[in-house]
């Protein structure tokens, strides 16, 4: 699953892997492999990964991977692994700010610690319900009901 010319990157710090396998990185522990798979240190080590790729490169990005089958012939492209156990959670102004990488009961145990008003929002994150009632896989609105929830905590 080699690319033809190999790609040349310089000041990383994250963890770069060629022709990877992603099936460590799904819950279902199968599938193919990366051409280029990357995890990166932090934001900063993101950014100067992608700003060296091709700009025509396709790139994917993977959390931990639940719910994610991968086909046996592969990602082509640039993966990069965002789960990231040391990713921040704060807030301020009247929202949580979430880094890329936080796992979803992560975010609703903190959300739980804030006596976040909307019960049906954390046990989803938890992934105790299926999705909160009247929301048909709108994670728009999903997310606009927790930014009013934590705005009415602050």
């Amino acid at each position: 699953m080699m690319m033809l010319e190999p790609l040349r990157f310089s000041d990383l710090r994250g963890t770069l892997t060629r022709d990877a396998s992603l099936a460590k990185f799904t819950s279902w522990r199968a599938g193919g492999a990366a051409d280029t798979l990357y995890r990166p240190a932090d934001r900063d080590d993101l950014a100067r990964f992608l700003g060296q790729l091709p700009r025509d490169m396709a790139v994917t990005t993977l959390g931990l991977g639940s719910n994610t089958l991968v086909r046996d012939g592969g990602v082509r492209g640039a993966v990069v692994i965002m789960h990231d156990p040391g990713a921040a959670l704060a807030v301020a102004d009247g929202l949580i700010y979430v880094d890329a990488g936080v796992a979803c009961p992560k975010l609703a145990r903190f959300a739980a610690l804030l006596d976040v008003p909307d019960p049906d929002l954390v046990d989803w994150l938890t992934g105790r319900l299926p999705q909160p009632a009247g929301h048909d896989n709108d994670v728009a609105a999903l997310l606009g009901r927790f930014t009013e929830a934590a705005a009415r905590i602050a």
